[in-house]
């Protein structure tokens, strides 16, 4: 059995802020692969194209699952990017 969270995009707009950049990024970091699946869609959650293909708006529910051994911390690290709705305050500051 694979790791999974089921976390919900924020309200702002994934496109506009950049949070599909900051969600490739941060999967990047483990070796795990990490897989983001809406209804019927997998995306691979290293890739910006292919989370863009997702096309998923504000409020959409996500399934993120994390196979390998780091699985866990993977899970952990972009649930928290969820949590803090991709770090909206550090955007906000920076427009």
């Amino acid at each position: 059995m694979r790791p999974a969270c089921t976390p919900a995009l924020p309200t702002c707009s994934p496109a506009r802020r950049g949070s599909g950049d900051l969600l490739a990024r941060e999967a990047r970091k483990w070796r795990s692969r990490i897989a983001l699946v809406n209804d019927s869609q997998r995306a691979d959650g290293k890739s910006i194209l292919e989370l863009l293909t997702l096309a998923a708006e504000a409020g959409t529910r996500l399934v993120v699952e994390a196979t390998g051994p780091d699985a866990r911390e993977a899970l952990d690290a972009i649930g928290s990017l969820f949590e803090s709705r991709f770090n909206e305050h550090e955007n906000d500051q920076e427009s």
